[in-house]
């Protein structure tokens, strides 16, 4: 079966184009109220909220919406968590999330970096979606102007704070990096 919007070669038993993300009219079996998903599936401003990438969000936010699933993998979000919460601009979350990190490295003198990235890159596109439902909340509330606005400023993405972000983490290394050094030929010229 071929999508009807973008022409993809999709299952017969896929709800949902996995290119567009647009419903396809085929009943869902995994719902037990086996209802026919229409067009009207993702609100619009949500869509508009994302931008860049929506080919690949769309589909997985329809999966969590109407499937129940909570878990999709993103590569991104595995490989470069914190990076790429700041890139879609949740900032809160990656602030939360890098500081729950740091403490649980610090506390349990255990590295969290790979259970981190696990956790990022099962559950960010979750986490993505619940922060676009509560933008979309708040910009369905405001007049036109208002909405773009909102949506310029708060969807999207980041590129230039993700660099910021980055320069940042050099500047972290380089001076832990010279603390541990300087601490090592400190405590060198003690023992000798």
């Amino acid at each position: 079966m071929y999508c009807r919007y973008c022409g993809t070669d999709i299952g017969d038993k896929d709800a949902f184009c996995v290119n567009c993300g647009k419903a396809t009219g085929v009943e869902n079996e995994n719902n037990s109220t086996s209802k026919v998903y229409t067009d009207s599936s993702i609100d619009p401003v949500e869509e508009q909220l994302v931008g860049t990438k929506q080919e690949y969000y769309i589909p997985r936010f329809l999966g969590f919406k109407y499937q129940g699933k909570k878990v999709s993998w993103n590569w991104c979000s595995f490989l470069f968590p914190v990076n790429w919460m700041v890139y879609r601009k949740m900032y809160a979350v990656a602030a939360v999330w890098w500081i729950a990190v740091f403490m649980l490295n610090v506390i349990t003198e255990f590295s969290f970096g790979l259970l981190s990235g696990i956790a990022s890159g099962l559950f960010g596109n979750y986490i993505y979606m619940m922060h676009i439902q509560k933008l979309a909340q708040q910009a369905n509330v405001m007049d036109e102007t208002s909405r773009q606005n909102f949506i310029h400023r708060k969807g999207g993405t980041n590129r230039l704070a993700v660099i910021l972000l980055i320069l940042l983490q050099v500047i972290m290394w380089v001076l832990l990096f010279t603390l541990i050094f300087a601490y090592a030929y400190t405590i060198g010229d003690y023992l000798w």
